[in-house]
């Protein structure tokens, strides 16, 4: 899924179309998700699956752990939130930071992540982290958002590498 050249990584377009089709919905299930998000500007960057590689539950926590953890330590305000397909079939946890562009880029360099999302004026922009002018306006930031489930099981780890993604099912 992933071409390197030189020191940049090339996102394939089967993967950015992965990260065109994306939902939003709150890490924790009664999180007001659109009015966290309204009037913000910055970036929503995952802390899982960097390089678009595929890990497991445990090994994406110690991931998420760390980033998180650098955020504290570099003063950057944050919260979680979940990458996700429209069905919530698949999910991957992201962060949402209030930075500029050149400070999205360089955390998502720094997570080790392909692409993010920027966020402005209510809309939302796919960005490649290693090709500078490769983007993709994706729309109204509201169009975006969804509501979990309630038919998630509790701590129940289900595959969903074949799309890329780590599944965490919590409560």
């Amino acid at each position: 899924m992933v071409t390197s050249l030189g020191n940049q990584n090339l996102i394939d377009n089967q993967l950015w179309q992965v990260y065109c089709d994306i939902y939003f919905s709150g890490y924790l299930r009664k999180q007001p998700l659109l009015h966290s998000l309204n009037n913000k500007k910055g970036a929503v960057i995952s802390i899982w699956n960097p390089l678009g590689g595929y890990f497991g539950q445990l090994k994406n926590n110690q991931l998420g752990r760390a980033k998180r953890a650098l955020l504290r330590h570099v003063n950057h305000t944050h919260f979680l939130l979940w990458g996700c397909s429209k069905d919530f079939t698949y999910r991957e946890l992201s962060v949402f930071i209030e930075v500029n562009q050149n400070e999205a880029q360089r955390f998502a360099k720094l997570a080790q992540q392909l692409a993010y999302y920027y966020i402005e004026d209510g809309m939302l922009v796919l960005k490649s982290t290693y090709q500078v002018n490769t983007q993709q306006e994706l729309g109204r930031l509201l169009k975006h958002i969804i509501t979990r489930p309630n038919s998630l099981g509790l701590s129940n780890l289900t595959s969903g590498l074949d799309k890329g993604f780590g599944i965490e099912n919590e409560a």
